[in-house]
């Protein structure tokens, strides 16, 4: 998997504001494709964090790509090994 120092886009669930920026330092447990509420695609990703906890974080798919977390071919998003 993939250890990485994240600057992310996290999505709270619930009264927090729509987007916050953190990082996250830790290992990729997995990444996961998936939508939000207005169809875009988003990448749901777990970390292991260097304490030991895992963490889930939202990111968008611009974000997957840069971030070198997924690959995109025009057409297909594929998970980076």
């Amino acid at each position: 998997m993939v250890l990485a120092l994240l600057a992310l886009q996290v999505q709270a669930a619930y009264a927090a504001p729509a987007a916050q920026a953190t990082s996250v330092d830790g290992t990729v447990q997995s990444i996961t494709q998936s939508t939000d509420s207005s169809g875009n695609v988003i990448f749901i990703v777990t970390i292991l964090d260097t304490s030991g906890k895992t963490q889930t974080v939202r990111v968008s798919a611009a974000t997957a790509v840069s971030l070198g977390l997924v690959t995109f071919d025009g057409t297909t998003y594929t998970a980076s090994s």
